[in-house]
């Protein structure tokens, strides 16, 4: 049984995870330019973001996913964090949300790109959702660019309908947006921690 203290905890826990959502991602950077976010919401949960560039296989790991004659063979999509095209498209928006937030809009040059095409004026960030053996890998691209390659019809950030790609970021002016998927939250790590409390001491009352 839980006692009235311990549920109060819980509850207080609960208000300020819920209340972290809404809280402002943190910018990461990697030699000084923008390469990723701490704690960016979508779905009412929240993700780690960071910029990779390369292969499927070299980014989310060898596997089955995809198709065989994309670059560098099919790779693991059990590993993409969005299943569908809509929860990728949220993340896209969220995503250019938390770079407007940070200040980096409109400004692909000082966005982290470890192979960018030049000039760096424009970048693709793809969010993978979905393998198919035939297609190759298919995500929501989030359009990034300064006033030299914005256009009215291609405009900074543009969040792109889903897509295949059969090709690596490098040397592209895209790169793979990554998504990690949440750990147990802290509150249910609290309640099994509870529970083990309450049960330990159940034992030394019955040992006694």
């Amino acid at each position: 049984m839980i006692r009235p203290l311990s549920l109060a905890l819980l509850s207080l826990l609960f208000l300020s995870i819920a209340g972290n959502v809404g809280a402002t991602p943190i910018a990461t950077f990697t030699g000084g330019k923008l390469s990723g976010f701490n704690g960016i919401a979508v779905g009412g949960r929240l993700y780690n973001f960071s910029i990779q560039d390369g292969t499927c296989a070299g980014v989310f790991g060898a596997g089955t996913g995809g198709a065989a004659s994309q670059t560098g063979g099919q790779c693991n999509t059990s590993r993409f964090a969005f299943g569908t095209a809509a929860g990728a498209g949220a993340a896209a928006s969220a995503l250019y949300a938390a770079i407007t937030g940070a200040g980096f809009n409109g400004l692909p040059n000082s966005i982290f790109d470890p192979s960018p095409a030049v000039p760096h004026n424009a970048m693709i960030i793809w969010t993978p959702f979905l393998g198919d053996p035939l297609l190759g890998i298919k995500s929501v691209d989030l359009r990034l660019c300064d006033s030299t390659a914005c256009t009215v019809a291609a405009p900074d950030g543009q969040v792109i309908a889903a897509r295949f790609h059969l090709t690596s970021t490098a040397g592209a002016n895209s790169v793979w947006g990554v998504w990690q998927v949440p750990e147990p939250s802290t509150l249910a790590l609290l309640g099994t921690a509870l529970f083990g409390l309450g049960a330990t001491r159940r034992r030394r009352r019955l040992k006694a």
